[in-house]
């Protein structure tokens, strides 16, 4: 008994740990898609690759702040 409930447990709780990644990444890319759609972040020529910084929140918060003023 003490076996089945230890592997039961195991197997809830690595569902519980994976839909907490997923949702996170999920997360994320909405964040990205939402602050990277303005068209002011956008690059002026289409031709050149760039590459987009990832924020830390408190970076994020700071900047909408700072654009807000």
């Amino acid at each position: 008994m003490t076996t089945r409930n230890t592997i039961i447990f195991l197997t809830i709780f690595s569902v519980f740990v994976a839909g907490g990644a997923a949702a996170n990444d999920y997360v994320e890319q909405k964040r990205l898609e939402k602050f990277y759609s303005r068209p002011d972040l956008l690059p002026l020529s289409n031709d050149e690759e760039f590459e987009r910084e990832v924020f830390e929140p408190r970076e994020y918060v700071k900047i909408k702040s700072l654009s807000s003023q």
